[in-house]
């Protein structure tokens, strides 16, 4: 299955010509990544970026250990983010996984995850 889905990218290659995409016989996803958009004189702000991504319903954020990552700084400009997946390293070669709500009485979920889970269904 391949519809080409850009999940709201500009056809004219403004926000890149490269995205993360994954898909099966009935599901595709894209991953917008920031960091591979082009950065544009245009906009020394970035708020290009910043618009593409506002308008995701989930959104994975990775933080580095030590950074005090606040989800309600993000949703307070949001127009359709739910969801927010925060993933961390930890020292210990674990990953701490934070699925948080964009609506307040639904609970946050916190996962460890060991990277070598992979391996058993390789």
């Amino acid at each position: 299955m391949c519809c080409c889905c850009t999940a709201g990218l500009d056809r004219k290659l403004s926000t890149g010509n490269v995205a993360p995409y994954w898909s099966d016989h009935s599901s595709e996803v894209i991953f917008l990544s920031s960091t591979l958009m082009p950065n544009s004189d245009k906009y020394p702000d970035h708020s290009h970026k910043k618009q593409q991504i506002q308008n995701l319903y989930v959104v994975i954020v990775w933080t580095e250990p030590g950074t005090d990552y606040q989800p309600a700084t993000f949703w307070k400009n949001s127009k359709k983010n739910r969801v927010q997946i925060v993933i961390t390293p930890l020292e210990c070669g674990l990953y701490s996984v934070r699925v948080h709500s964009s609506k307040p009485d639904k609970p946050v979920c916190v996962l460890v995850v060991d990277p070598s889970w992979r391996e058993s269904y390789g």
